[in-house]
């Protein structure tokens, strides 16, 4: 299928609703830029490769739960979700502008030395989510925020103190990933601030602190060695957490 280029350029996150009456809340898929929801989408089984719910003791698989809607008990929930893979083709600009956004110079670069720089980008991308809902992160109770579920791209939390640093992990296919541009939005108060850094040699990016809604995201792309249909695959991570 070829998604049309507009949705590319979007992120999509897992988004929790204020807490109901019981304290559970109702789990959202939504996109747009910068946390700024442009539209929800339905949680449709057939577009997750996975989609689980991950408490202290359990692990839920949502895909055949068979489900009307994903929810978030009261106590400490993480959702780890992978989406199938999608084609998107973009102008050779807009494909351009669409890396540098996304401080993916080394692909500008190695289109440029193959002579690709006026050709269309064919991608196949895939996206990666999780949230984390229920409890302070740096709590006994949060230490599952910290598990890694194997996703190719996985962005990890390591460190959470609130008075000074907020630490996290990339890792693709397993392994740290060094020079990844890593984008924190935080939406405070009602406004939203981003922070960009860039992975080090362990994988590690350090932010600065706050409490808040925070999405840390980024995206990584490779070329697409033996694919038919694409030139490049990227992979989209997000991880969304509250801290309080």
């Amino acid at each position: 299928m070829v998604a049309p280029s507009a949705a590319l350029a979007h992120d999509y996150w897992l988004s929790p609703d204020p807490p109901a009456v019981d304290g559970s809340r109702r789990v959202r898929l939504l996109m747009g830029e910068v946390l700024v929801k442009e539209e929800e989408r339905p949680f449709v089984a057939a577009a997750f490769s996975r989609f689980v719910r991950v408490s202290l003791d359990r692990s839920e698989d949502l895909l055949s739960g068979g489900e009307s809607e994903v929810v978030a008990p009261r106590a400490p929930t993480l959702f780890v979700a992978d989406r199938h893979a999608r084609i998107a083709v973009l102008p050779p600009e807009k494909f351009e502008a669409y890396l540098r956004e996304e401080g993916l110079d080394a692909i500008v670069t190695d289109r440029r030395g193959r002579g690709e720089s006026n050709r269309p980008g064919r991608e196949r991308y895939t996206r990666h989510l999780k949230l984390f809902v229920g409890a302070p992160i740096g709590s006994a109770s949060g230490a599952i925020s910290k598990r890694k579920f194997g996703q190719r791209l996985e962005i990890t939390l390591t460190n959470s103190d609130l008075g000074k640093r907020l630490e996290a992990t990339v890792t693709f296919d397993g392994t740290p990933l060094e020079g990844a541009s890593v984008a924190a939005f935080v939406r405070r108060n009602g406004s939203v601030n981003v922070q960009t850094r860039r992975t080090n040699e362990r994988g590690n990016v350090i932010f600065e602190a706050a409490t808040g809604f925070w999405n840390f995201r980024l995206v990584h792309m490779q070329r697409c060695y033996g694919c038919v249909d694409a030139d490049w695959e990227s992979f989209w991570a997000s991880f969304v957490v509250e801290f309080r």
